[in-house]
């Protein structure tokens, strides 16, 4: 594996970890309001029907204070990690953009090849056929 491929694999990983971090604090407060939406949804119910409980609204008013304090931490975490994305972001654009020079030139040097190898093949067949060319001429003469 080339190096600069190897490095841009590298990065990229990097880049892994951390959105991974970000994704599941993100899954977590999804989590979260899907619980507090349900509860709430229950608690309705239950309120609707005569059926409350006061020590299910203090448990449920508990657990969403709770939950939108755990919601904003997260928040707070996805902030802080993406200035750390944006970084590893730009390296990787970098590490990239080197991969592709590199591929270019790399290209560039093959095609060159290619060329010089057309003129060699030209060349050896332009001196079989004068030496062809010759042969016939003196053994038309003689």
């Amino acid at each position: 594996m080339d190096i600069r491929e190897a490095k841009e694999a590298e990065i990229k990983g990097e880049l892994s970890v951390v959105v991974g971090k970000q994704n599941a604090e993100r899954a977590r407060q999804e989590q979260l309001r899907t619980r507090m939406n349900e509860l709430n949804v229950r608690l309705k119910t239950e309120w609707m029907e005569g059926k409350i409980d006061s020590g299910n609204v203090i448990l449920y008013a508990r657990f969403d204070a709770q939950a939108m304090r755990a919601i904003e931490a997260a928040d707070k975490k996805i902030a802080a990690l993406q200035p750390e994305i944006n970084v590893i972001r730009e390296r990787l654009i970098e590490a990239s953009k080197e991969k592709k020079i590199v591929e270019k030139l790399k290209e560039r040097k093959q095609k060159e090849y290619d060329i010089w190898m057309n003129r060699q093949i030209v060349k050896e067949s332009d001196d079989i056929n004068q030496k062809n060319y010759a042969r016939r001429m003196r053994e038309t003469i003689f």
